[in-house]
């Protein structure tokens, strides 16, 4: 990049829609299990001379900005309320202002264009040329395919907890939409976008013509690259394991609807979930928590008589989700719409 000197070591700003692991002490937990190619670049970079790291995260337990130093990288959480924000945040963008003025970037890559916090980062820094930005999905495209063929009668439905939070499938989809549009605003301006599929290539073209488009694919976690690798005499015969369920476009409900044609051809298949979220909870606070779609599910497993046939794992670290793929038959990955999802470079790995 025009004006920047090879010979100064680099202040090099990441923003991650996570933290990543050393971001928190033992009180206030761990961080999400996701977004592993982010950590896995973090790791090989930390030990460069030549690039000091500093990596901003959203975090929603304290309103102060929250700084951290762990094994050569810089974390510093910035306060952002839990549910995506649906109007811009000029709050934001100003304490991004402090926050640069006291880090001193050489160059900033924003990793995914979903949370409008990317927008408010781009513009309060105010130089395009040094920002790099990483397409993970886009959600002014995903919008349009929310629903995923779920039932009409889904879509208007409430919970409890849908109530409360106004928040049905309709209204997702209707947030998905409205952050879009700061997604849009950023590539609009955008000078250097990166990407690993045709996808993001064609979708960048449309998006940001303007920008200069970078090929770049991504590391998986270091788990993937180590034996022992996938192998039928080791495998449960007949079972399908996927990751991620709970909203429409992972398409779950789809894969439901398909096990009785399966367990026809199979009887003693199986299906195994991994991800976060609640499904069948057991306790009242868990009930009253529950939106509609993981309802929908719980409905669609007791009509088609699958309960004994599903298992829902929770939220699992990259030794579990190895441990999972090695285990499986087959990977499915029953989703709407996708980009290149880790889930499925790590099964084919």
């Amino acid at each position: 990049m025009k004006g920047f000197s090879e010979k100064q070591p680099k202040r090099l700003l990441w923003l991650s829609n996570v933290a990543l692991p050393g971001a928190f002490s033992e009180e206030e937990g761990k961080p999400p299990v996701i977004c592993g190619w982010v950590n896995s670049l973090a790791e090989k970079l930390k030990y460069r001379p030549d690039i000091r790291l500093s990596v901003l995260y959203p975090q929603e337990l304290f309103r102060e900005t929250r700084i951290r130093q762990t094994d050569g990288i810089r974390h510093i959480g910035f306060y952002e309320p839990a549910d995506p924000l649906l109007s811009y945040p000029d709050w934001l963008e100003s304490c991004f202002r402090q926050i640069l003025e006291e880090e001193k970037p050489d160059l900033i890559h924003i990793w995914g264009t979903e949370y409008v916090h990317s927008l408010a980062l781009f513009r309060a820094f105010g130089r395009p040329e040094r920002v790099l930005i990483s397409i993970q999905g886009l959600i002014s495209v995903y919008a349009g395919h929310y629903f995923a063929d779920v039932p009409e009668k889904l879509l208007g439905a409430y919970t409890l907890r849908d109530l409360i939070h106004r928040d049905n499938l309709r209204e997702q989809k209707r947030k998905y939409a409205l952050r879009g549009e700061f997604e849009q605003a950023l590539l609009k301006e955008a000078r250097h976008v990166a990407g690993r599929t045709s996808w993001d290539k064609t979708h960048t073209k449309r998006l940001s013509p303007q920008a200069l488009y970078h090929h770049c694919d991504e590391l998986l976690r270091e788990e993937f690259y180590s034996p022992p690798s996938w192998r039928y005499g080791s495998c449960e015969p007949h079972t399908l394991f996927a990751s991620q369920f709970y909203y429409p476009i992972k398409g779950l409900h789809q894969l439901l609807l398909a096990m009785p044609k399966v367990l026809q051809a199979y009887p003693d298949a199986r299906l195994r979930v991994s991800g976060g979220g609640i499904i069948f909870p057991r306790d009242l606070k868990g009930r009253l928590k529950e939106s509609a779609y993981p309802k929908y599910l719980e409905r669609l497993i007791r009509e088609l008589r699958l309960k004994d046939k599903v298992e829902f794992l929770g939220n699992l670290d990259a030794g579990r989700m190895k441990a999972e793929y090695l285990r499986a038959n087959v990977f499915a990955l029953p989703s709407a719409i996708e980009n290149s999802p880790n889930s499925l470079a790590e099964a084919m790995l």
